[in-house]
């Protein structure tokens, strides 16, 4: 069976974008599309939630927002179907990843307080960690959606083992045919090199890439690891980055759940969020 992505619909310029990324990247992977909306009904929600929701979302019945992404999911240049669920996120995700096993979930991400930015941060990134899922949030962006190339993945001087889930993503990596970069944030010290030496080689040991050189590493100083990751992209003109989210411990470090979300809130490149074990 040919691998799925599940990109999170809700008609929002932010999910378009999303679309335009899953849909190149499942070209590239010869996968199909699964085409996930959570359908709100006017009626049963609040004022305050429809606020959230962009208007042509809440004013079609659930039956012609599936007509509405079938037709959609008709032009698409890859195999794509369509699931309308009014479940809560938590179910919702629960029962993607156990009936379609998809290599990733895709979301959009629009500009500060916007739905999908509040639902990721609030929804679906807590839904996600409880079920240890790969998740790609992709920014707002006009255009055609680019293959990422260049990636940038965070890592930190502890080492790490990627879930199942995370580590089945290896295929997409090589069939972008990647160029890695490895960036470590840390402050001012004697153990700083030692350190970013140290987080090479973790990512190294994970396998995600083929080879990762050594003058791939990049060093930033900077006290905030999240605003360090950010220039990072900048500084490398990466096109995506990857995010390791550890369990919760007192060694989380550099990916706390707040720094992943200030990158994946703030990064104007793509941001896929593996998880650790």
């Amino acid at each position: 069976m040919s691998p799925s992505l599940v990109v999170l619909m809700d008609f929002s310029p932010g999910a378009e974008a999303a679309l335009r990324c899953a849909t190149s990247l499942a070209e590239q992977l010869s996968a199909r599309l699964v085409l996930l909306h959570l359908y709100q009904d006017p009626l049963l929600v609040t004022e305050t939630a429809l606020v959230t929701v962009p208007v042509e979302a809440y004013y079609q019945t659930q039956q012609e927002v599936t007509q509405h992404l079938q037709q959609l999911a008709e032009k698409l240049p890859v195999p794509a179907e369509v699931a309308v669920s009014s479940s809560s996120i938590s179910e919702v995700v629960a029962d993607t990843v156990q009936r379609y096993h998809p290599l990733l979930l895709v979301v959009g991400r629009e500009h500060a307080d916007n739905f999908l930015d509040r639902l990721v941060s609030n929804l679906a990134l807590p839904s996600l960690r409880a079920v240890h899922f790969p998740l790609l949030v992709v920014p707002e962006q006009p255009g055609q959606a680019k293959l990422p190339t260049r990636v940038l993945i965070a890592a930190d001087r502890h080492p790490f083992q990627l879930n199942a889930a995370s580590a089945n993503t290896k295929p997409l990596f090589a069939a972008l045919k990647a160029d890695p970069a490895v960036v470590h944030v840390s402050a001012e010290g004697p153990l700083a090199a030692a350190n970013a030496q140290a987080a090479l080689a973790h990512v190294r040991r994970a396998g995600l890439f083929e080879q990762v050189p050594d003058n791939r590493l990049y060093e930033v100083r900077d006290e905030d690891p999240a605003e360090g990751i950010v220039q990072a992209v900048a500084d490398l003109q990466a096109d995506a980055v990857v995010m390791l989210a550890r369990p919760h411990s007192f060694f989380g470090g550099l990916f706390h759940r707040s720094v992943t979300a200030q990158v994946m809130s703030h990064s104007p490149v793509p941001v896929l969020v593996l998880h650790t074990q």
